[in-house]
Formats: structure tokens, C-alpha cells, sequence
């Protein structure tokens, strides 16, 4: 037990999880050459955690939940009742649903129209759902990848109304059982957008 390091993970799928602790010595340059001042050498133990997935790999993935601030026990309650669902995992998108507090993202890796649970994208993206106490969806919007495009997104949710919006969407079409709008993220260098 290392002191202050309580970080839990769950992983829902078996893996064989390899863990190395060892002690280190480097400094911040050696990993990031932009801070030119950090080259004060630092020598602290360290754990390293891992899955060999071997040399020739395809269609493989691995998820973990992280959980911050919980003991042994507490992550072994969690084990026994996650409150996740993985919703998708592949190299489209990596969708997921936290089922007690009712939100659901996905991160679309590849352009063209693709669907990850209730969210459908048009291309690269990372789309958030929240749907609140008092019936209400937020529903968040940005381009990770800073190539500030026009995107269209769709979330397979009823809405009877708009209660607002961000300047950056338009063509907001609530029919159908579905809620459709585009998202216009050009120099928003990853913002987000509701």
C-alpha cells in the first residue's frame, strides 16, 4: 500500500493485468520537451499496470472503470454492483451509460455516420448526454480533434421542446422520437457545446 494512492480499477471483461512497481528516476523533460525548465531529476517508486496483448494485434480491446478515492473493500463492492454499462468498444467509438447518475458519452474515432447507444454522429466527436431531475436532456457536443468542422449529431430521445442552445447549434429538429442538430465547432479548439 503506498500511502494516498487509493485508486481503485474495474475492469468488467477478464484480462491478465501485469503490474511492475519499481523505482524510477527522470525528470520532466524526458517526456515532454515543451517545458525546457523541468530538469530537475526526481527518483520516486512507481507502478506500472499492463496488458500484453502480444505482437500481432487485431480486434482486441480492454475496458476499465477508474475509480479514485476508494479502499480495497469499497472496490470490491463495486465489482459486485457496477453502475456502468459499456455501450460500444471498438474502432468506431467507445461509447459508455453511467446508469445512477443517467448520463451516457461517446467518443466517435472515424468520420461518416455512426451510432454508439441512444448518440449518432456524423463524424469525430465526443457527445455527452444528461438527462436531469426535472425531465430535461443536456446534451454536449465537441470536436477533440480541433479540425473545426459543421457535424451533425442525433440522440434517440423524445424532446418536446428547446429549452436552449448555444450559438454554435443549429437545425434543431425535435420529431420522431428523436432529437437531430448540427454543430458548427470551427476555431472552438475543442469546446465544448450544448
Amino acid at each position: 500500500k503506498v500511502e494516498g494512492s487509493n485508486i481503485g480499477y474495474y475492469f468488467p471483461y477478464a484480462a491478465n493485468i501485469n503490474l511492475l512497481r519499481e523505482n524510477r528516476e527522470g525528470n520532466w523533460f524526458e517526456i515532454n520537451a515543451s517545458k525546457p525548465a523541468g530538469n530537475k531529476i526526481i527518483t520516486n517508486n512507481y507502478l506500472t499496470m499492463y496488458i500484453d496483448h502480444g505482437k500481432n494485434i487485431k480486434d482486441q480491446s480492454y475496458s476499465y472503470v477508474l475509480l479514485p478515492n476508494n479502499s480495497s473493500q469499497q472496490v470490491a463492492e463495486y465489482a459486485n454492483n457496477p453502475n456502468i454499462e459499456i455501450v460500444r468498444n471498438d474502432e468506431i467509438a467507445h461509447g459508455v451509460k453511467h446508469i445512477t447518475l443517467n448520463i451516457e458519452g461517446a467518443n466517435f474515432w472515424v468520420d461518416g455516420k455512426n451510432t454508439s447507444g441512444s448518440i449518432t454522429s456524423s463524424g469525430k466527436a465526443s457527445v455527452m448526454i444528461k438527462e436531469n431531475a426535472d425531465n430535461t436532456l443536456t446534451i454536449s457536443v465537441s470536436d477533440p480533434t480541433f479540425q473545426g468542422k459543421n457535424m451533425s449529431i442525433e440522440v434517440a430521445k423524445s424532446a418536446t421542446k428547446l429549452v436552449k442552445a448555444d450559438n454554435q447549434i443549429s437545425n434543431v429538429n425535435l420529431k420522431d422520437g428523436k432529437i437531430a442538430f448540427d454543430v458548427n465547432t470551427e476555431n472552438s479548439m475543442g469546446a465544448s457545446f450544448e
